[in-house]
């Protein structure tokens, strides 16, 4: 079942606009945020990674 990218980009960039801090952001930004939320996700980990350790198996 191939994906309707037109429905899913809408449907990103809505949810990044129904964020409060949405409106501190450029559209530019909130455009590349609906596209590549994945590389969002690693940067944060990256810049803030989390500070908790899994206990050894």
């Amino acid at each position: 079942m191939p994906i309707d990218l037109g429905k899913e980009w809408t449907g990103r960039l809505d949810r990044v606009e129904a964020l409060a801090v949405s409106e501190k952001i450029s559209a530019e930004d909130r455009s590349h945020l609906a596209a590549f939320p994945e590389v969002v996700v690693l940067a944060h980990l990256i810049l803030d990674p989390p500070t908790t350790r899994r206990p050894p198996s």
